[in-house]
């Protein structure tokens, strides 16, 4: 028998996240290098992250500093039955598909075996970016107007095979459906929860995306973040009139802030503030929003989506709303458009989950170009054809045993708040514990 130890060396600025991670995984202490001693967690020792993959996945936020969401890590990494479609449809199921555990206990020459199109990269963990505008049918084009018209012709081509089939005509429906129902179930308050379900998308299943969407929404309509959005507006005043500077100056002078960078930032500033007066919302269970915290705070103090940089967000917004109809090239558009730009070309084109990262904005400008193009062809909106094509391509990767079968968008979920909301109750049921008092403080 080998055993495998897995340690991580994590910054001293991260203490408290680290601590609440090791008490998570029921971990009886953490070792603190700088001062040379053990530091109890309150767990018994009996770790519920076990393989590799289940490690592997909770080393990336531990090392930031994010929260690691550990009860959804071994649900990620269940090892059972791919589950049907959500929308009914008769799709089948994924054949072959390995769970994060599976993959994690794998040797890159299993994986390369198991999957003969996929990239293999030099270390498990390096990032590999899509690269869709150096593909092979982007250069064969000649020009970015040629390129655009290749991939435009391929998107078609991929539109047209799934024309008769299911899953892509509920994904051509899918904005059309949902944005006025979203627009006449929150009203006024439909821009908010829009925003809340973009900014809680990252790494979450349609389901859960909409639950901790509506649940911050309740929340913040209940006044239960007014304390933390009336303080977080105080930092962003200093941040107006200069007078951060002298604060995060002191913070630093007095070892407030570890390992604190030579020039602080605006930003660094705003993360210490949040951070020091605990800001960042909690759900009624008393969990943070995962990976969103932030992104909810700035959400729900109106202060995100004007200062969000990425295309993809403001962009799925619009396509929430109805109030834009291009295409929002997220992670299933951008494996498309790999696909095309490369397969047939390279003998190993895939790119598999772990090493992929988000869309640049070059290729999703360029991928844009393509789907307007494409969905001008077919006379239908852009929006509505990568709707169509998101389905089309993920029944296409539980088809090859790539991943996992999840056709969730929404609808389902928007269609409880509509029941529930006819029924006289204004509050979810899987989230009916707001009238819980907030615990004291210590």
């Amino acid at each position: 028998m080998v055993s495998v130890d897995v340690n991580a060396v994590v910054d001293q600025a991260h203490r408290v996240n680290t601590l609440k991670f090791a008490k998570d995984n029921d971990q009886v202490a953490i070792w603190d290098a700088y001062k040379f001693e053990e530091v109890p967690s309150g767990g018994k020792g009996d770790t519920r992250l076990k393989s590799l993959g289940e490690v592997f996945d909770a080393l990336r936020p531990l090392l930031s500093g994010d929260p690691v969401d550990v009860p959804n890590i071994l649900k990620e990494n269940r090892i059972s039955e791919s589950p049907q479609g959500e929308l009914g449809l008769g799709l089948g199921e994924a054949k072959g598909a390995l769970s994060a555990a599976e993959l994690g206990n794998m040797t890159k020459a299993d994986i390369a075996a198991r999957y003969p199109e996929s990239v293999i990269p030099r270390r498990r963990e390096d990032p590999i970016p899509s690269d869709v505008l150096n593909s092979p049918l982007a250069k064969a084009a000649g020009s970015r107007e040629a390129a655009v018209k290749a991939f435009a012709r391929k998107l078609t081509e991929f539109a047209k095979e799934h024309t008769d089939k299911p899953a892509f005509q509920s994904g051509l429906r899918w904005y059309s459906e949902f944005a006025p129902r979203l627009r006449k179930v929150f009203g006024k308050d439909a821009p908010i929860m829009a925003e809340l379900l973009a900014g809680t998308s990252p790494n979450t299943n349609p389901r859960d995306n909409y639950q901790m969407a509506e649940e911050a929404l309740e929340m913040f309509k209940a006044g239960k973040f007014e304390a933390q959005i009336a303080k977080f507006e105080e930092g962003i005043r200093k941040v107006e009139d200069g007078t951060w500077e002298k604060w995060i100056a002191k913070e630093i002078s007095g070892g407030n802030v570890k390992r604190a960078p030579e020039t602080p930032s605006t930003a660094t500033f705003l993360n210490h503030w949040v951070d020091k007066f605990r800001l960042k919302p909690r759900k009624a269970n008393g969990k943070l929003f995962g990976i969103s915290s932030d992104a909810v705070l700035k959400i729900l103090a109106r202060r995100w989506l004007e200062n969000t940089p990425g295309l993809k967000t403001q962009n799925f917004v619009q396509n929430l709303l109805g109030t834009g109809h291009g295409a929002t090239v997220d992670l299933w558009a951008d494996r498309t458009m790999r696909r095309v730009g490369y397969a047939g070309s390279k003998e190993r084109w895939r790119i598999l989950p772990k090493n992929a990262t988000g869309v640049s904005d070059a290729d999703f400008l360029f991928a844009q170009d393509a789907f307007n193009l494409a969905a001008k062809e077919l006379g239908m909106r852009a929006s509505s054809l990568q709707g169509g094509l998101w389905f089309a391509e993920k029944q296409l990767w539980a088809d090859q045993g790539w991943s996992r079968l999840d056709l969730g968008d929404f609808r389902k979920e928007i269609r409880g708040t509509e029941l529930r909301q006819a029924a006289g109750a204004k509050v979810p049921e899987q989230i009916d514990l707001l009238s819980i008092e907030p615990r004291p403080k210590k």
